[in-house]
């Protein structure tokens, strides 16, 4: 029995040397990833330090929302899909990455990250919404700098996709323009307050005019 608890003791201690300096990261989704990657170049960080990532699906799941799979189709080849995201709202934070691990390696602003093949693009317009019956609008259209609707042909595609909406609805496109102010109202407020917990209180009079109009129709906390 001494001779078993000495050689148990031997194999914890070794493993207690193995795993000294490592650093374990629970899911290998776009913020473990990031995660990992920042404390890889952290300048603080120990000698001899591994970090390990510990995804629980298959391989190609890594990265989540922003990973691929790629599927095989007899006599056409091979085809890559992403996993999403369908809208990326937060580029900010994605760039971050980049500035946070390369210093000043990795770029400013907008072209942070392309060093290391990441262009970031606006898609226009934003997205293409599909009904059953085939019809179609499109939406998320950029406006110009004095806030005013683009006169170029873009403008004219929006005019054709803002008529469609007043078909589906009566005034159809006035009220998608206040679902929009309203959730930009709501992104304003929420990303500082609730998910980054940094109190701003300037986007709270708009988040709750939006909040209240209409009855609360809008609430965003229910």
């Amino acid at each position: 029995n001494n001779n078993n608890n000495n050689n148990n003791n031997s194999s914890s201690s070794s493993n207690n040397k193995q795993y000294k300096n490592t650093i374990l990261i629970i899911g290998g989704g776009i913020g473990g990833l990031a995660t990992a990657a920042r404390i890889a170049t952290s300048q603080n960080l120990p000698p001899s330090t591994q970090i390990r990532i510990l995804e629980k699906n298959e391989p190609q799941s890594v990265g989540g929302r922003c990973g691929s799979f790629t599927v095989d189709v007899d006599g056409l080849g091979t085809f890559r899909h992403e996993r999403g995201p369908s809208l990326l709202l937060l580029k900010e934070e994605y760039l971050d990455v980049f500035r946070d691990c390369a210093g000043a390696g990795g770029g400013t602003g907008a072209g942070a990250g392309e060093k290391y093949g990441l262009e970031i693009r606006q898609c226009i317009p934003g997205y293409q919404v599909v009904f059953d019956d085939g019809d179609k609008v499109h939406l998320g259209f950029p406006k110009a700098a004095d806030d005013t609707t683009m006169t170029s042909s873009l403008g004219m595609a929006e005019a054709v996709s803002r008529g469609k909406m007043d078909r589906f609805e009566e005034d159809g496109a006035i009220k998608w323009d206040a679902y929009m102010r309203a959730c930009s109202a709501f992104l304003d407020c929420g990303l500082p307050n609730f998910i980054e917990e940094e109190l701003d209180l300037g986007s709270f009079p708009k988040f709750l005019l939006e909040g209240i109009r209409d009855g609360f129709k809008c609430w965003p906390l229910k």
